[in-house]
């Protein structure tokens, strides 16, 4: 038994799942479910639908251009058993999973590298943003030279010198 690619998704199709669908060319069209047959009706572009696998490949999401994934393609020619390429294969396939598995990391990795900065900073930006919700106004009053009511601008300002003078002591760290 075989296991097809859907047209529109490229999810795998097991034996006795799916719809195919001939068009009068004779060209087949195999679709994982109803959703990927009514979105091929509706003319619609995979590599513009957010959750195929043509639109993670051509938003560099996903991996295209790797060896690995060349492996599987359909050969018609029946060859003759023999236990020791059996047993070679099975090994060669474990090893393959391992490296594609090792070069999905990899590449997760790299497309990942940068999010923690990112992250951070606009962690930072909200705190900035939202200062007068992070320091208590106690903290505000105990400073020198604090008088009268705060306006919005002088909270920040006040609020920005408390959290530089935390900063100068080594207690806090704003990068």
């Amino acid at each position: 038994m075989r296991i097809h690619k859907c047209y529109f998704c490229s999810s795998p199709i097991y034996p006795g799942h799916g719809m195919i669908f001939v068009r009068n060319d004779c060209k087949v069209f195999r679709f994982c479910k109803s959703k990927c047959h009514n979105n091929f009706k509706m003319r619609r572009n995979p590599r513009r639908t957010r959750w195929t696998k043509a639109f993670r490949w051509s938003r560099k999401k996903e991996m295209t251009n790797d060896n690995v994934l060349h492996f599987e393609k359909r050969r018609h020619i029946p060859i003759k058993y023999d236990r020791e390429v059996m047993a070679k294969t099975i090994k060669a396939m474990n090893r393959i999973q391992q490296i594609r598995v090792a070069r999905n990391n990899r590449f997760y990795d790299l497309r990942m590298k940068d999010t923690a900065r990112i992250h951070k900073a606009q962690a930072l930006r909200l705190i900035r943003k939202n200062l007068h919700l992070v320091i208590a106004p106690v903290a505000v009053k105990k400073m020198k030279g604090f008088k009268g009511s705060l306006t919005h601008e002088k909270w920040r300002r006040a609020a920005i010198k408390h959290l530089h003078k935390k900063q100068k002591r080594g207690k806090l760290c704003l990068d």
